[in-house]
């Protein structure tokens, strides 16, 4: 539950987050693509589970944007189910 009392729909908050990385430059992972590991590409977790790789040149400049989202923008990733892009920030 949120503070608000509602229930959170995790799985939807997830989707929402690896859409806002994908917005960022990250490749998902996918059975059978295979991409150089470091130190040219580096791999992203989310929630302890590896959701892609991202080229290891844009690993700050995603972090920088991050943080930026994080505290920029409300608690929810999106608004009204519109996730924000990097071109937002």
């Amino acid at each position: 539950m949120d503070s608000n009392g509602e229930l959170k729909d995790f799985l939807q908050q997830r989707k929402e987050i690896i859409s806002v990385l994908s917005g960022f430059g990250v490749v998902g992972i996918a059975p059978g693509l295979s991409r150089s590991g470091p130190p040219d590409y580096l791999p992203v977790l989310l929630d302890g589970r590896v959701v892609g790789h991202i080229d290891s040149g844009r690993v700050l400049s995603v972090v920088l944007q991050l943080r930026l989202l994080k505290v920029t923008k409300s608690s929810a990733v999106s608004s009204q189910n519109n996730c924000y892009k990097s071109d937002e920030l």
